[in-house]
């Protein structure tokens, strides 16, 4: 054996490291991308869903109408039961005499 076959076999050696190595950090790229993609999407989806949204609220000050679905997705929190139907409120009322201790 020569010093010719040592440096061979270790070239040899650190050659398919490196191999391994670009394979390892191409399989973790393509998960990156996978992960990206999915990111992609959802943002795409929320943003069009936000996009969708603004519209109609925009629509809606155009004729002086608050939007229907942005009303009663979001009824008022001051506890006024401005959001409620009529039975609804009639219920509240007769809560709220009892916690008053009036009924």
């Amino acid at each position: 054996m020569t010093w010719l076959d040592f440096s061979g076999r270790k070239a040899l050696r650190l050659c398919g490291d490196l191999v391994e190595l670009t394979e390892k950090l191409k399989r973790r790229v393509d998960a990156l991308e996978l992960d990206y993609e999915a990111l992609y999407d959802k943002v795409r989806s929320a943003l069009q869903r936000v996009s969708k949204r603004a519209e109609v609220v925009e629509k809606a000050a155009q004729h002086d109408t608050p939007p229907e679905s942005v009303t009663s997705a979001n009824p008022p929190l001051n506890g006024s039961g401005a959001g409620l139907s009529e039975h609804q409120r009639q219920v509240q009322q007769q809560i709220l005499r009892r916690r008053a201790g009036m009924q």
